[in-house]
């Protein structure tokens, strides 16, 4: 189980708490533990508990049930731009630049886009006209979701390594050395 989905299960068992708690509880650094908080409250899984600061509350998100709420963002992006590249749809959305490459060739097979050009490097393409406002849904893997949170941990181990606070490092290294013997991150 990926650590946002640990963090969330947290949640749902426990009700409210502190990132602080969630963090001991669960074995987790708690920087990580802060930004899944951060990537739940965004999706609607938390919500910060008013007058409470520290503490957040289960609730189930809006968006539960669905694919990827990553897709509707990069679909929305699409279809407002009309003519775009993979790094401007990753850009708006938040996605990842191969996420948003694998979600644009999804959209190619479906006949929603088409390629229409290259500026650079990079394939311009262009979204049909009349695109259907639903988010077309590509088939996930939940590959995509670990991936991100080891390139976040990635991140947070390279600031705690440029303040220099090796602790911090080495849990944030221990951490991912468990998740991979524990098959959370193979992918």
């Amino acid at each position: 189980m990926s650590q946002m989905n640990r963090i969330r299960e947290y949640f749902k068992t426990v009700g409210i708490s502190t990132g602080a708690r969630c963090a001991k509880a669960l074995g987790i650094h708690s920087d990580v533990v802060h930004s899944r908080l951060q990537d739940l409250l965004k999706a609607g899984w938390v919500r910060k508990v008013e007058g409470c600061p520290g503490f957040y509350e289960y609730h189930e998100s809006p968006t539960a049930g669905r694919k990827s709420p990553v897709q509707d963002l990069l679909w929305r992006a699409i279809r407002i731009a009309k003519r775009f590249t993979a790094w401007d749809a990753a850009q708006y959305s938040g996605a990842t630049l191969d996420y948003s490459k694998e979600y644009i060739r999804f959209l190619m097979a479906q006949g929603l886009t088409s390629k229409v050009g290259k500026s650079g490097q990079q394939a311009i393409y262009q979204v049909k006209e009349n695109p259907p406002i639903r988010t077309p849904y590509m088939r996930s893997s939940g590959k995509e979701e670990e991936r991100h949170e080891r390139i976040e941990s990635g991140w947070t181990l390279m600031r705690a390594l440029l303040a220099g606070d090796r602790e911090k490092a080495s849990e944030i290294c221990e951490q991912l050395i468990r998740d991979l013997k524990n098959g959370n991150g193979n992918h």
